[in-house]
């Protein structure tokens, strides 16, 4: 799930917010590398990205941190539901598989 947000890269291109999948992401403010299953705003055309700790932390006023924060939440949102529905086996420790 991707969602276009009011930021922009450093080069003037839209950020998206959307969970990292295969790879990793590293943020360009705390150069924190993002794994699968975190939340950054990135950008399309030179692969920009913030974390979402600083996309709050660097928004320009308190109301753009509430609509930054609320499009984050959305995407975690989104992820957990489409987990939760594509889940249906659980491995255990032990390594046997539970359907």
């Amino acid at each position: 799930t991707e969602l276009a947000t009011r930021r922009a890269c450093p080069e003037g291109h839209a950020l998206f917010c959307y969970v990292v999948a295969w790879s990793c992401a590293i943020c360009d403010e705390c150069d924190t590398m993002q794994r699968p299953g975190k939340v950054v705003f990135g950008c399309n055309a030179c692969d920009s990205e913030l974390c979402a700790a600083c996309v709050v932390v660097t928004a320009a006023s308190p109301e753009e941190a509430r609509a930054d924060a609320e499009v984050i939440e959305r995407v975690s949102w989104k992820r957990q539901l489409r987990r939760g529905a594509d889940t249906r086996f659980i491995a255990t420790p032990s390594g046997d598989v539970l359907d």
